[in-house]
């Protein structure tokens, strides 16, 4: 093995030893594999066809492309409903800061919550299709409870609730 000396000017010298020669490896023992020659491919008599490829990259491409697509019509077919509406008291002024509930069995959570804003209106979005009992809850004038269905690719802009006069909290 062949080292090198090399010197620095700091306080001392290092010594670096060559990596070793790359040994010949024998492949004798495994058998079936040549090393003398690229593969070949198969040559077919004149006049036929060569036979049609199952499978390959493209093939998995458009597999996988189709299967993405299906999957974002499918989720599309549900996602994007709501219900919006706005919350009014008896004389018609907008009630802000009201708890609106849409509960459904066909929600992974069962029940979504939103709260009206300044003006009173509020919405819940990403519903799936489906019917829906909806509940909105004022400190002061209770509790009202209206159903609702919504259908594939709808959304219910007209559920409003309006309040009676104040009947005591729930």
């Amino acid at each position: 093995m062949r080292s090198t000396l090399i010197r620095l000017p700091i306080f001392s010298s290092i010594h670096i030893r060559a990596p070793p020669a790359p040994q010949h490896i024998d492949l004798s023992p495994c058998r079936g594999i040549s090393r003398s020659r690229a593969p070949v491919a198969p040559t077919l008599p004149a006049g036929t066809q060569q036979p049609a490829r199952v499978g390959g990259a493209r093939t998995f491409v458009y597999a996988n492309s189709l299967l993405l697509l299906m999957a974002t019509l499918w989720l599309a077919s549900w996602i994007g409903q709501s219900i919006t509406g706005v919350v009014r008291d008896a004389s018609g002024a907008v009630l802000p800061g009201v708890t609106v509930e849409a509960a459904s069995p066909a929600l992974l959570e069962k029940v979504r919550t939103s709260v009206t804003d300044g003006t009173g209106q509020y919405r819940i979005i990403d519903l799936p299709p489906g019917s829906y009992t909806r509940a909105a809850w004022h400190e002061r004038l209770g509790t009202q409870t209206l159903q609702v269905t919504v259908a594939a690719k709808e959304s219910k802009s007209d559920a409003n609730f309006t309040f009676k006069a104040a009947a005591g909290a729930n």
